[in-house]
């Protein structure tokens, strides 16, 4: 087998591979992934390079002018092409690093040394001092490993900038020497050994390593989105259990229950009605803390209704309830409302003389679904309360649950002596 067909086809092989990364790496990685274009632009110069020396093998000593201009072109181009590849290759590694001055000089240290084989290269192109053809057969002349020594400062610079931050790109699991070790040591050889494609096959393996990499970053990153995606849950259930228990007041059991005790002497049937009120309360308080999906509005008004009643039962002329539920199909999470409804009983009507009326809203404006609980309470001064009150507690959990969940936002407006409004508006597309 001739051996130029076995290059041709290796050189193909490689081709065809490094487009598979090239692709993978399109599809694989975000659009904010800053070293997403300059890897594509990598993979993408390391494809021609095979491509054309593929042609250079395949038309090398074939007679005819189309073949001889092939012959010419491809070679140009595998020389030319390892410029933006170098480059490249030093863009990936100084995006990599945080210093922006830093790299803007790296960059114009590339561009400038990039020019110098350029030249080289045209040069070459018309005199016979680095290459020359004889029927198509392409030939080194005596002063070939001068266009290697022209890419010396611009590879010596790359290399510079790897070394001088070997630490931050360790930090980044990048290791520049093993990328560069076996273009290194293909290029040595390369000089004094001639008619293998030996600079090709570690330019395949190059990328193969540069493509493991990162597919082995894009992994760690991976797990790492989904072990914050765990702790969130886990956040989540904290502040579920933090919402049920500092909701299910010791006290107030003490009291409900002292009343449903006197109810069954006295009225056996709303002895049975404040059990089942009660079941409900701490149904909706205690399986709250296993909930992970949001509940439907209508649902959580059930238990805001079974907790009204209970109070009702303790203070009946102090506590008057009025609802103007216009929109009940939508979801919100457990425990969204029931708490602000207990403040405005516990801080508002009942701290008011005489009592007072407690008003739950729930309208569709626009893209929002909109929440009131209102009350003509007490009232308080929201800056003067600490974010650790334990009396306010209930609705600093409200609103880390809502923005946690759904992405919702609470409003609250109160006035000392005219009462607490709290709002709350759910995005249509998320309840």
């Amino acid at each position: 087998m001739d051996l130029k067909y076995l290059f041709v086809s290796m050189e193909i092989w490689g081709t065809v591979f490094c487009l598979f990364m090239l692709f993978a790496l399109i599809i694989l990685l975000d659009k904010e992934n800053k070293e997403k274009n300059i890897i594509v632009h990598f993979m993408t110069v390391a494809a021609a390079i095979l491509l054309a020396d593929a042609g250079a093998w395949l038309f090398r000593g074939e007679e005819g002018f189309v073949q001889g201009v092939i012959v010419r072109l491809a070679n140009f181009m595998c020389f030319y092409l390892w410029v933006p590849l170098i480059g490249s290759f030093g863009a990936y590694l100084r995006r990599l690093i945080g210093a922006r001055k830093e790299r803007t000089f790296f960059r114009c240290l590339n561009v400038a040394f990039g020019l110098l084989p350029v030249v080289v290269l045209v040069i070459a192109h018309f005199t016979n001092l680095f290459y020359y053809y004889e029927g198509n057969l392409y030939h080194r002349a005596a002063y070939y490993p001068v266009y290697f020594l022209s890419m010396v400062p611009l590879t010596g610079s790359v290399v510079y900038f790897a070394y001088r931050h070997r630490k931050e790109l360790k930090a980044e699991g990048v290791s520049p020497l093993k990328y560069a070790l076996p273009l290194l040591a293909a290029a040595a050889i390369q000089i004094f050994v001639y008619g293998y494609p030996l600079l090709n096959i570690a330019l395949v393996m190059t990328a193969i390593l540069i493509f493991a990499d990162i597919i082995r970053k894009e992994a760690a990153a991976a797990r790492a989105r989904e072990l914050t995606i765990v702790n969130q849950k886990n956040m989540l259930r904290d502040l579920r259990t933090r919402i049920a228990v500092s909701q299910i007041k010791p006290h107030f059991l003490f009291n409900v229950l002292n009343t449903i005790y006197v109810l069954c002497d006295l009225d056996v049937k709303k002895g049975r009605e404040a059990i089942s009120d009660l079941t409900d309360y701490l149904r909706t308080n205690i399986g709250s803390i296993d909930s992970d999906e949001p509940i439907l509005f209508s649902e959580e008004m059930h238990y805001v209704e079974a907790y009204l009643k209970l109070e009702k039962l303790r203070f009946p002329d102090v506590i008057h309830v009025e609802y103007d539920l216009r929109d009940e199909e939508f979801r919100i999470p457990a425990l969204s409302i029931q708490p602000l409804v207990e403040n405005a009983v516990r801080h508002g009507i009942r701290k008011r003389k005489g009592g007072g009326t407690i008003l739950i809203r729930a309208v569709r404006e626009g893209d929002f679904h909109v929440i009131t609980v209102h009350d003509n309470g007490a009232g308080f001064t929201p800056e003067e309360i600490p974010k650790d009150d334990p009396n306010h507690i209930g609705i600093r959990n409200v609103r880390e649950r809502l923005e946690l969940i759904s992405g919702a936002k609470m409003n609250i407006n109160s006035v000392p002596g005219n009462g607490t409004t709290v709002t709350i508006r759910v995005p249509a597309c998320t309840a």
